[in-house]
């Protein structure tokens, strides 16, 4: 007796399931940061976090996951103030990041409607995301190690820059995806 096995290009790629697997892991990995810090008891935070995603995904309350996106860059920017090790706060907001944009494309599968091949636009979305997204980690642990000292002004005109190119970058990936 045999069993055919589904074929790879079978299987529904679920924006909401892998939104809801990045937040789990991205609470998941502050916890462990802030755990192995000394601070253990902020992990119940992290958890109530996690128990209001799948509280406003029942209820389709779709700011949450921005307000869930903000709390996370928060608590970044506590956990350096505190000293929880880097990578744990680099891979939590990552994973952060992931889940909010997974969101927000489930969001627009719903508005739009009927779909011509969602598995095949949600793996080339996800393929995107993880290009950009380990394209970033990489310049973050580079930032990490090295120390440039520069004027504010270089600042500036760096982050202007920054700020342009993305915008550029982000339009144009926009365009090509319509």
């Amino acid at each position: 007796m045999t069993v055919d096995k589904p074929s790879p290009s079978s299987y529904q790629l679920s924006p909401r399931r892998l939104a809801f697997l990045n937040i789990v892991l991205a609470y998941g990995v502050f916890s462990l940061g802030y755990t192995l810090q000394g601070y253990w008891y902020i992990s119940v935070i992290f958890a109530s976090l996690v128990a209001a995603w799948i509280i406003a995904a029942g209820r389709n309350w779709d700011w949450v996951p921005s307000g869930l996106f903000v709390l996370s860059t928060l608590a970044v920017g506590a956990g350096i103030y505190i000293s929880v090790d880097i990578p744990w706060l680099i891979f939590g907001l990552l994973f952060t990041i992931f889940a909010w944009d997974l969101h927000a494309l489930a969001h627009r599968y719903d508005r739009a409607g009927m779909i011509i091949d969602e598995s095949s636009l949600t793996f080339r979305h996800i393929r995107r995301l993880i290009i950009f997204e380990g394209l970033g980690l990489v310049l973050a642990f580079i930032a990490l190690s090295s120390r440039i000292q520069v004027s504010f002004g270089w600042l500036v005109l760096l982050a202007l820059v920054t700020f342009l190119g993305l915008s550029y970058g982000i339009s144009y990936m926009i365009r090509k995806s319509h």
